[in-house]
């Protein structure tokens, strides 16, 4: 389902102090069009067809303590009588906005979540080779959206789900990894983020703390 881009006219065009303290710039947050809803107190997330562009869905950050506390921290905006959710499974936030550079760079790194793109996003300025699943797998119809653009590198960087590397934890993400990497490497190379010197912590994005951090862990991808 596509929605018109008037319903983009519904919230401020404000940036949220709490994205910039998550290391979100403010060129960043204009990119990828993050707004506010005021009627509901929640960061509006737009997520736009990786091919056309048309507006396919609205994500939502609550800022309320209640939403927080009950588990809905992100979740798709409702507007009156409409649900601005759609099958994520089906897109690739980032793609739409970042195509052209990944063409050009012929490689993609691969996020779990929206907020790690805009990240990238604010450590190197239109230089983001990015999309995010928003979700921890992969299917059929991603993995040939990526191969569609010529690329001969695939950077898996999920959200790190262990402490110690070598531990049940440890061993379930590598494999997840591998599954995934499986559907990939039969037609490009396939590097993965792995974190083996405690750069993050438990959950971290590979962008959460920071360029630095950020830089140094993508130096020491490992094919796979």
């Amino acid at each position: 389902k596509v929605h018109s881009d008037k319903v983009l006219e519904l919230f401020f065009k404000q940036h949220h102090p709490l994205f910039l303290e998550d290391g979100i710039s403010h060129e960043s947050m204009d990119k990828y069009e993050i707004m506010y809803y005021e009627n509901s107190n929640r960061i509006v997330i737009p997520h736009r067809h990786y091919e056309t562009g048309d507006i396919i869905g609205l994500k939502s950050r609550s800022l309320n303590f209640s939403d927080i506390d009950a588990g809905f921290k992100y979740i798709p905006m409702k507007i009156q009588d409409i649900q601005y959710s759609y099958p994520t499974y089906q897109n690739l936030y980032g793609l739409y906005q970042n195509r052209r550079t990944i063409q050009r760079m012929k490689k993609v790194r691969v996020f779990e979540s929206e907020k790690s793109g805009m990240q990238f996003e604010s450590f190197f300025p239109n230089n983001n080779f990015s999309v995010a699943i928003c979700g921890t797998n992969m299917n059929q119809l991603q993995i040939d959206m990526l191969l569609s653009l010529g690329v001969n590198e695939v950077i898996l960087a999920l959200d790190k789900e262990f402490e110690i590397e070598n531990s049940i934890l440890g061993e379930k993400m590598y494999e997840k990894l591998e599954r995934m990497a499986k559907g990939l490497r039969l037609y490009t190379k396939v590097s993965i983020i792995w974190d083996n010197k405690g750069l993050l912590g438990f959950k971290d994005s590979p962008s959460d703390k920071g360029v630095e951090v950020f830089a140094e862990l993508f130096k020491n991808r490992k094919i796979i």
